[in-house]
C-alpha cells in the first residue's frame, strides 16, 4: 500500500511510516476537560479490567482508549492514555496466550491523533478477511 507524501524513518523496532497532516489543530478537543483525576482513575480502572471472550471470532476487532482525543491537548494527557492503552494490551496478551486457536494482537498508535490509538485482535473468521493480516514494511510478524 502506498501513502501519498509519507515519510519513512528508522526506529528501534523497525521502519515507521509517518504521514504528515496539514491541519493538526482540527484533532484537538474544543471543550475544557473537567474532573481529570476522576477521568484518569476511571480510565485506568477500565483498562485493568479489560477482558475478551475466548468464544467466537474477531475480525480486526479493536478498542480505543481515547475516543474524544483528549490526548491531543498535551503530552501529559497523551501519556496517561498511552499508559492505559499499554495496560489494555498487556491484559489482552495475557488472556489470548491461553487460547488454543491462532490469533493476532497489535497496537496502533497514531502520531497525530490520540483518538486513533487502539488495541487490535484478529482471528480466522467466516467473513473471509485474510488471516494472518499482513502489513507492508513489517518484518517478523506472525500469528500466535
Amino acid at each position: 500500500m502506498s501513502y501519498p507524501d509519507s515519510i519513512t524513518i528508522a526506529s528501534w523496532f523497525g521502519p515507521i511510516r509517518i504521514i504528515p497532516h496539514p491541519d493538526l489543530g482540527r484533532f484537538r478537543p474544543t471543550a475544557k476537560v473537567r474532573g481529570r483525576r476522576r477521568y484518569y482513575r476511571s480510565l485506568h480502572q477500565h483498562a485493568a479490567r479489560f477482558a475478551v471472550s475466548p468464544e467466537g471470532w474477531y475480525d480486526h476487532m479493536h478498542w480505543h482508549v481515547d475516543w474524544r482525543g483528549i490526548g491531543n491537548l498535551s503530552w501529559r494527557e497523551r501519556h496517561e492514555h498511552l499508559s492505559a492503552l499499554f495496560t489494555m494490551f498487556r491484559r489482552l496478551e495475557a488472556e489470548v496466550a491461553a487460547w488454543g486457536e491462532p490469533h493476532q494482537t497489535w497496537l496502533q498508535i497514531d502520531a497525530f491523533d490520540a483518538a486513533q490509538d487502539a488495541v487490535h485482535l484478529h482471528t480466522p473468521n467466516p467473513n473471509g478477511t485474510k488471516f494472518p493480516a499482513e502489513f507492508d514494511g513489517v518484518v517478523g510478524m506472525r500469528p500466535s
